[in-house]
């Protein structure tokens, strides 16, 4: 099992027009992959209130569903599909774009957050990383020790939150 996870603190606005088209850039890169439902033939939903997709058939899992209005807990289990790559950079921009008002967490390591982190940077969202060892300084500086739990499969759950603050 592997998840994202996001808590959305209080009632968010909606999405402005820099985002909307950081996160359409990034859905059009993975149009080959990205569908509303992963057995339906229709584009995944994107406005300033909602996001919503999943990859098409094999390449989806469950439905990455953002919506403004409800605060709560939500995750999307990716099982690092084809389609996860764009979720989690989806989530490193509404985590800048969101700051205090929404935590995101991840079953992933610094592998797995390493393309979606660069593909938020080529958005404008400051994760630009000259090479792989600069990544790792700076995740594990983000992300230290403290910041990291072991759930019962053995992943760490790494909170994003302090990233997305730092405006790397």
């Amino acid at each position: 099992m592997y998840k994202h996870y996001w808590t959305i603190k209080r009632k968010l606005h909606p999405l402005d027009e820099r985002v909307l088209k950081a996160i359409q850039a990034i859905i059009f890169r993975f149009k080959d992959i990205l569908a509303f439902e992963y057995d339906e033939d229709t584009a995944p939903q994107i406005s300033s209130e909602c996001i919503r997709l999943n990859g098409i058939e094999d390449d989806g899992q469950e439905t990455f569903v953002f919506w403004i209005h409800e605060k709560g807990f939500y995750s999307c289990m990716t099982e690092r599909r084809a389609y996860d790559t764009p979720v989690a950079a989806i989530l490193a921009i509404l985590g800048v774009y969101y700051g205090d008002d929404i935590q995101i967490r991840s079953d992933g390591f610094d592998e797995d957050w390493e393309v979606p982190l660069q593909l938020a940077a080529e958005q404008g969202y400051d994760f630009y990383f000259e090479d792989q060892e600069e990544f790792e300084d700076v995740f594990y500086e983000v992300f230290p020790q403290r910041g990291r739990s072991f759930n019962q499969y053995g992943n760490m759950d790494c909170v994003m939150e302090e990233c997305m603050y730092k405006r790397i």
